[in-house]
């Protein structure tokens, strides 16, 4: 599974808001030219920002789980469109969380932005027990202290980091979705 973050305007929320087809919003999703992914990084990155791998009651966590009311497509939506894996299994890896695309509002993308801007990933990285990020089988597993584990880490968080300052710039709402 991989997290994808997608910028657009209030009018694209409010016309998948009312589309009932779920082929036609995964289209409208699919057509956004902005859009990024931290691919299998999400967990660990949530882990290094709140301490919890599923984000605990930190209001970072609504950048990887925002909250339901802004869910645009549900879980019945995501099993009939996926076909290849079970609503159990995806709650499972998101916590018995049910949604798999949502938003977060501008002004939720500046709060979060006003802990992420003053982080460096590498005070993240100091603070870290890696032996506990294995302990807590922090997704996909396999986490380690290596070069190649910190940078990967590190380049999702700062493309993140600037996708995310750039919805700010631009009054974008962000939807989160993991797929």
């Amino acid at each position: 599974m991989i997290q994808g973050f997608i910028r657009v305007d209030e009018e694209l929320i409010k016309t998948l808001s009312n589309v009932k087809d779920l082929e036609e919003k995964m289209e409208l999703l699919d057509s956004s030219e902005e859009s990024m992914d931290i691919g299998k990084s999400w967990q660990f990155l949530l882990y290094l920002l709140t301490g919890d791998k599923y984000g605990g009651h930190h209001f970072i966590s609504n950048l990887f789980y925002p909250k339901k009311s802004t869910v645009l497509i549900t879980d019945e939506e995501f099993e009939k469109y996926s076909g290849n894996i079970s609503i159990e299994e995806f709650n499972k890896i998101q916590n018995k969380i049910d949604l798999n695309a949502s938003y977060l509002n501008p002004e939720e993308v500046k709060i979060i932005m006003s802990h992420l801007n003053k982080v460096s990933i590498e005070s993240l990285f100091d603070k870290c027990d890696f032996n506990e990020v294995k302990e807590k089988k922090i997704y996909p597993g396999g986490w380690d202290m290596s070069f190649e584990t910190k940078k990967y880490v590190a380049d999702n968080f700062n493309r993140l980091v600037l996708f995310l300052n750039r919805s700010i710039k631009g009054g974008n709402f962000v939807i989160s979705e993991c797929v």
